[in-house]
Protein backbone atom coordinates (compact mmCIF):
# COMPACT_ATOMS: atom_id res chain seq x y z
CA UNK A 1 0.00 0.00 0.00
CA UNK A 2 1.49 3.86 -1.20
CA UNK A 3 -1.30 5.65 0.25
CA UNK A 4 -1.72 7.80 3.28
CA UNK A 5 -5.17 7.14 5.53
CA UNK A 6 -7.02 9.65 7.52
CA UNK A 7 -9.09 8.09 10.07
CA UNK A 8 -11.72 9.42 11.99
CA UNK A 9 -12.75 8.57 14.98
CA UNK A 10 -14.84 9.67 18.00
CA UNK A 11 -17.08 7.58 20.90
CA UNK A 12 -17.70 4.78 18.71
CA UNK A 13 -14.64 2.15 20.41
CA UNK A 14 -16.63 -1.26 19.17
CA UNK A 15 -17.00 0.13 15.34
CA UNK A 16 -13.75 1.67 15.53
CA UNK A 17 -11.70 -1.86 16.39
CA UNK A 18 -13.36 -3.26 13.31
CA UNK A 19 -12.48 -0.65 11.03
CA UNK A 20 -9.23 -0.38 12.57
CA UNK A 21 -8.84 -3.91 12.07
CA UNK A 22 -9.62 -3.24 8.26
CA UNK A 23 -6.43 -0.93 8.58
CA UNK A 24 -3.88 -2.86 9.63
CA UNK A 25 -4.62 -5.89 7.59
CA UNK A 26 -3.90 -2.97 4.90
CA UNK A 27 -0.69 -1.84 6.67
CA UNK A 28 -0.70 2.07 5.28
CA UNK A 29 2.91 3.78 5.33
CA UNK A 30 1.67 6.77 7.40
CA UNK A 31 -1.98 6.59 8.87
CA UNK A 32 -3.22 9.96 10.80
CA UNK A 33 -6.08 9.49 13.86
CA UNK A 34 -8.30 12.57 14.46
CA UNK A 35 -10.92 12.43 17.03
CA UNK A 36 -13.85 15.01 18.28
CA UNK A 37 -13.31 15.82 22.06
CA UNK A 38 -16.22 14.46 24.35
CA UNK A 39 -19.08 16.46 24.81
CA UNK A 40 -19.36 17.97 29.13
CA UNK A 41 -23.20 16.90 28.86
CA UNK A 42 -23.38 13.01 27.92
CA UNK A 43 -22.48 10.93 30.46
CA UNK A 44 -19.60 8.55 30.40
CA UNK A 45 -18.59 9.80 26.86
CA UNK A 46 -15.32 11.32 28.27
CA UNK A 47 -14.46 7.43 29.26
CA UNK A 48 -16.22 6.26 25.83
CA UNK A 49 -13.76 8.63 23.57
CA UNK A 50 -10.44 7.36 25.71
CA UNK A 51 -11.26 3.88 25.15
CA UNK A 52 -11.50 4.85 21.31
CA UNK A 53 -8.47 6.61 21.01
CA UNK A 54 -5.93 4.28 22.31
CA UNK A 55 -7.47 1.67 19.53
CA UNK A 56 -4.05 3.08 17.73
CA UNK A 57 -2.03 1.92 20.11
CA UNK A 58 -2.46 -1.57 18.52
CA UNK A 59 -0.19 -0.48 15.20
CA UNK A 60 2.10 -3.09 14.71
CA UNK A 61 3.30 -2.26 11.36
CA UNK A 62 6.31 -0.30 10.81
CA UNK A 63 4.00 2.96 10.26
CA UNK A 64 4.37 6.66 10.66
CA UNK A 65 1.55 8.10 12.96
CA UNK A 66 0.10 11.46 13.75
CA UNK A 67 -2.99 12.15 15.93
CA UNK A 68 -5.19 15.23 16.43
CA UNK A 69 -7.06 14.82 19.66
CA UNK A 70 -9.39 17.19 20.68
CA UNK A 71 -9.44 18.25 24.14
CA UNK A 72 -13.02 19.48 23.49
CA UNK A 73 -16.54 19.14 21.44
CA UNK A 74 -16.44 20.95 18.05
CA UNK A 75 -19.24 19.21 16.44
CA UNK A 76 -19.48 16.91 13.29
CA UNK A 77 -19.02 19.81 11.26
CA UNK A 78 -15.97 21.87 11.79
CA UNK A 79 -14.31 18.29 13.95
CA UNK A 80 -14.61 16.74 10.61
CA UNK A 81 -13.96 19.35 8.15
CA UNK A 82 -10.82 20.04 10.25
CA UNK A 83 -9.71 17.05 10.28
CA UNK A 84 -9.57 16.66 6.66
CA UNK A 85 -7.78 20.57 6.75
CA UNK A 86 -5.16 18.86 9.02
CA UNK A 87 -4.42 15.50 6.94
CA UNK A 88 -3.93 17.93 3.96
CA UNK A 89 -2.09 20.31 5.35
CA UNK A 90 0.28 16.67 5.61
CA UNK A 91 0.18 15.26 2.36
CA UNK A 92 -0.82 15.65 -1.49
CA UNK A 93 -3.33 12.61 -1.57
CA UNK A 94 -5.01 10.25 0.42
CA UNK A 95 -7.80 8.04 1.80
CA UNK A 96 -10.58 9.21 4.52
CA UNK A 97 -12.32 6.47 6.90
CA UNK A 98 -14.54 7.16 9.69
CA UNK A 99 -15.51 4.89 12.31
CA UNK A 100 -18.39 2.80 10.95
CA UNK A 101 -17.08 2.28 7.06
CA UNK A 102 -15.58 -0.87 7.02
CA UNK A 103 -13.56 -1.32 3.86
CA UNK A 104 -12.89 -5.01 1.69
CA UNK A 105 -8.81 -5.05 0.97
CA UNK A 106 -9.49 -3.93 -2.01
CA UNK A 107 -10.42 -0.67 -1.72
CA UNK A 108 -7.03 0.47 -0.19
CA UNK A 109 -5.27 -0.82 -3.74
CA UNK A 110 -8.11 0.49 -5.89
CA UNK A 111 -7.69 3.79 -4.04
CA UNK A 112 -3.56 3.72 -4.57
CA UNK A 113 -4.16 3.13 -8.38
CA UNK A 114 -7.20 5.56 -9.21
CA UNK A 115 -4.88 8.64 -6.91
CA UNK A 116 -2.12 8.05 -9.34
CA UNK A 117 -4.55 7.55 -12.65
CA UNK A 118 -6.13 10.78 -12.13
CA UNK A 119 -3.73 12.79 -10.22
CA UNK A 120 -3.68 15.80 -12.40
CA UNK A 121 -7.22 14.84 -14.18
CA UNK A 122 -8.80 18.22 -11.99
CA UNK A 123 -12.16 17.43 -12.95
CA UNK A 124 -12.16 13.92 -11.08
CA UNK A 125 -12.56 15.42 -7.71
CA UNK A 126 -12.81 11.97 -5.67
CA UNK A 127 -12.63 8.34 -5.70
CA UNK A 128 -15.68 6.48 -3.55
CA UNK A 129 -15.45 2.70 -2.42
CA UNK A 130 -19.46 2.46 -1.63
CA UNK A 131 -21.99 1.33 -4.21
CA UNK A 132 -24.81 -0.53 -2.61
CA UNK A 133 -26.01 -1.72 -6.14
CA UNK A 134 -22.35 -3.68 -6.38
CA UNK A 135 -22.70 -6.26 -3.51
CA UNK A 136 -21.54 -9.75 -4.82
CA UNK A 137 -20.44 -8.57 -7.66
CA UNK A 138 -17.71 -9.31 -9.63
CA UNK A 139 -15.93 -6.41 -11.33
CA UNK A 140 -12.59 -5.32 -12.70
CA UNK A 141 -14.15 -2.12 -14.03
CA UNK A 142 -15.37 2.01 -12.44
CA UNK A 143 -17.56 4.47 -13.55
CA UNK A 144 -18.18 8.25 -13.38
CA UNK A 145 -20.58 9.95 -11.36
CA UNK A 146 -21.85 13.07 -10.47
CA UNK A 147 -22.70 11.50 -6.30
CA UNK A 148 -20.14 12.03 -4.16
CA UNK A 149 -20.29 9.12 -1.38
CA UNK A 150 -18.06 9.91 1.79
CA UNK A 151 -18.31 6.35 2.68
CA UNK A 152 -14.82 5.22 2.31
CA UNK A 153 -13.21 7.51 0.04
CA UNK A 154 -9.70 9.36 -1.84
CA UNK A 155 -9.12 12.77 -3.08
CA UNK A 156 -6.41 14.91 -3.69
CA UNK A 157 -5.24 18.61 -1.62
CA UNK A 158 -5.85 20.02 -5.14
CA UNK A 159 -9.66 19.39 -4.94
CA UNK A 160 -10.17 19.86 -1.46
CA UNK A 161 -8.88 23.52 -1.95
CA UNK A 162 -12.25 23.97 -3.50
CA UNK A 163 -14.24 23.06 -0.43
CA UNK A 164 -16.34 25.81 1.28
CA UNK A 165 -17.82 24.96 4.61
CA UNK A 166 -19.94 27.98 4.65
CA UNK A 167 -21.55 27.14 0.60
CA UNK A 168 -21.08 30.47 -0.16
CA UNK A 169 -21.17 30.42 -3.56
CA UNK A 170 -24.23 27.85 -3.64
CA UNK A 171 -27.56 29.10 -4.51
CA UNK A 172 -31.06 27.09 -5.35
CA UNK A 173 -31.09 29.12 -8.76
CA UNK A 174 -27.61 27.83 -9.53
CA UNK A 175 -27.97 24.70 -8.45
CA UNK A 176 -31.14 24.24 -10.64
CA UNK A 177 -29.90 25.92 -13.45
CA UNK A 178 -26.71 23.44 -12.97
CA UNK A 179 -28.44 20.09 -11.72
CA UNK A 180 -31.93 20.67 -13.25
CA UNK A 181 -31.23 18.43 -16.03
CA UNK A 182 -29.83 15.61 -14.56
CA UNK A 183 -31.68 14.56 -10.97
CA UNK A 184 -35.00 13.23 -10.61
CA UNK A 185 -37.21 15.98 -9.51
CA UNK A 186 -37.60 14.46 -5.71
CA UNK A 187 -33.86 13.92 -5.88
CA UNK A 188 -33.15 17.39 -6.79
CA UNK A 189 -36.04 18.91 -4.03
CA UNK A 190 -34.03 16.48 -1.45
CA UNK A 191 -30.43 18.25 -2.51
CA UNK A 192 -31.86 21.71 -2.36
CA UNK A 193 -33.77 20.86 1.05
CA UNK A 194 -30.99 19.69 2.56
CA UNK A 195 -28.15 22.48 1.17
CA UNK A 196 -30.48 25.24 2.61
CA UNK A 197 -31.06 24.13 5.72
CA UNK A 198 -26.75 22.96 6.18
CA UNK A 199 -26.03 26.66 4.66
CA UNK A 200 -28.42 28.07 7.20
CA UNK A 201 -26.82 25.61 10.20
CA UNK A 202 -29.77 23.70 10.77
CA UNK A 203 -27.82 20.36 9.83
CA UNK A 204 -24.52 20.55 11.98
CA UNK A 205 -22.77 18.40 8.93
CA UNK A 206 -19.48 18.35 6.89
CA UNK A 207 -20.84 16.38 3.82
CA UNK A 208 -23.71 18.58 2.27
CA UNK A 209 -20.97 21.23 1.56
CA UNK A 210 -18.78 18.90 -0.12
CA UNK A 211 -21.21 17.55 -2.13
CA UNK A 212 -22.44 20.88 -3.29
CA UNK A 213 -19.25 21.61 -4.54
CA UNK A 214 -18.84 18.76 -7.11
CA UNK A 215 -21.99 19.45 -8.38
CA UNK A 216 -21.68 23.15 -8.78
CA UNK A 217 -18.25 23.01 -10.12
CA UNK A 218 -19.54 19.83 -12.56
CA UNK A 219 -16.71 17.81 -11.10
CA UNK A 220 -16.79 13.73 -11.19
CA UNK A 221 -16.47 10.97 -8.33
CA UNK A 222 -15.27 7.49 -9.28
CA UNK A 223 -16.98 4.15 -8.13
CA UNK A 224 -16.07 0.58 -8.61
CA UNK A 225 -18.67 -1.30 -10.47
CA UNK A 226 -18.11 -3.89 -7.35
CA UNK A 227 -18.80 -2.59 -3.49
CA UNK A 228 -16.32 -2.11 -1.45
CA UNK A 229 -17.22 -0.59 1.57
CA UNK A 230 -20.00 -2.25 4.35
CA UNK A 231 -21.08 0.60 6.56
CA UNK A 232 -21.73 -0.75 10.57
CA UNK A 233 -22.98 2.53 12.05
CA UNK A 234 -26.79 1.97 12.63
CA UNK A 235 -25.86 3.26 16.60
CA UNK A 236 -24.42 5.99 17.46
CA UNK A 237 -24.01 9.77 17.59
CA UNK A 238 -25.75 10.76 13.46
CA UNK A 239 -26.84 7.23 13.43
CA UNK A 240 -30.78 7.11 12.38
CA UNK A 241 -30.51 3.20 13.09
CA UNK A 242 -30.22 0.15 10.37
CA UNK A 243 -31.19 0.98 6.82
CA UNK A 244 -30.63 -0.73 3.14
CA UNK A 245 -27.66 1.19 3.00
CA UNK A 246 -25.78 -0.83 6.09
CA UNK A 247 -24.27 -3.56 6.21
CA UNK A 248 -24.43 -3.87 2.32
CA UNK A 249 -22.13 -7.17 1.18
CA UNK A 250 -19.31 -6.04 -0.40
CA UNK A 251 -18.32 -7.39 -3.77
CA UNK A 252 -14.79 -8.44 -5.96
CA UNK A 253 -12.64 -6.54 -7.34
CA UNK A 254 -9.54 -8.52 -8.53
CA UNK A 255 -6.76 -5.94 -8.94
CA UNK A 256 -4.51 -8.26 -10.46
CA UNK A 257 -6.80 -7.68 -13.81
CA UNK A 258 -6.75 -4.50 -15.68
CA UNK A 259 -8.62 -1.72 -14.09
CA UNK A 260 -10.75 0.14 -16.32
CA UNK A 261 -13.85 2.63 -16.95
CA UNK A 262 -16.96 1.56 -18.32
CA UNK A 263 -17.06 4.67 -20.45
CA UNK A 264 -15.25 7.93 -20.64
CA UNK A 265 -18.11 9.88 -19.49
CA UNK A 266 -21.19 9.17 -16.92
CA UNK A 267 -22.91 5.96 -16.51
CA UNK A 268 -26.23 7.70 -17.14
CA UNK A 269 -28.11 3.81 -16.39
CA UNK A 270 -26.12 3.71 -13.34
CA UNK A 271 -26.20 6.54 -11.96
CA UNK A 272 -30.04 6.85 -12.83
CA UNK A 273 -30.06 3.42 -10.40
CA UNK A 274 -28.28 4.72 -7.92
CA UNK A 275 -30.28 7.94 -7.41
CA UNK A 276 -33.85 5.70 -7.77
CA UNK A 277 -32.18 3.35 -4.84
CA UNK A 278 -30.68 5.76 -2.57
CA UNK A 279 -33.76 8.08 -2.87
CA UNK A 280 -37.07 6.34 -3.20
CA UNK A 281 -37.88 7.25 0.31
CA UNK A 282 -38.01 10.66 -0.77
CA UNK A 283 -40.65 10.35 -3.69
CA UNK A 284 -43.19 9.64 -1.04
CA UNK A 285 -42.27 12.72 0.71
CA UNK A 286 -42.00 15.14 -2.28
CA UNK A 287 -45.95 14.15 -3.00
CA UNK A 288 -47.06 14.94 0.42
CA UNK A 289 -45.16 18.44 0.54
CA UNK A 290 -47.02 18.81 -2.99
CA UNK A 291 -50.18 18.00 -1.85
CA UNK A 292 -49.40 20.18 1.28
CA UNK A 293 -48.79 23.25 -1.06
CA UNK A 294 -52.14 22.71 -3.25
CA UNK A 295 -54.30 22.37 -0.28
CA UNK A 296 -52.72 25.65 1.22
CA UNK A 297 -53.20 27.41 -2.46
CA UNK A 298 -56.83 26.04 -2.60
CA UNK A 299 -57.54 27.80 1.07
CA UNK A 300 -55.82 31.03 0.06
CA UNK A 301 -57.68 31.37 -3.29
CA UNK A 302 -61.51 30.56 -1.12
CA UNK A 303 -60.27 33.10 1.07
CA UNK A 304 -59.80 35.50 -1.71
CA UNK A 305 -62.93 34.86 -3.16
CA UNK A 306 -64.89 35.03 0.03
Amino acid sequence: MKSAVLFIVFNRPITTQVVFDAIREARPPRLYVAADGPRLNVEGEHGACEVTRAIIKQVDWECDIKTLFRQSNMGCRDAVSGAIDWFFDNEQEGIILEDDVVPAPAFFGFCDLMLERYRFQENVAMISGFNPLGARTNSSQYFYTRYASIWGWATWRSRWKLYDIKMSSWSKSSFVLTMGMHLPLHVLEYFINAYEQTKNGKINTWDYQWSATMQIKNLLAIKPVANLISNIGYEGTHAQGRDKNHNVDYGTLNLSKPISPLGQDIDMQLENDFYHYAFDDQRFYLLVRHAIRKVGLLKLFRALRN
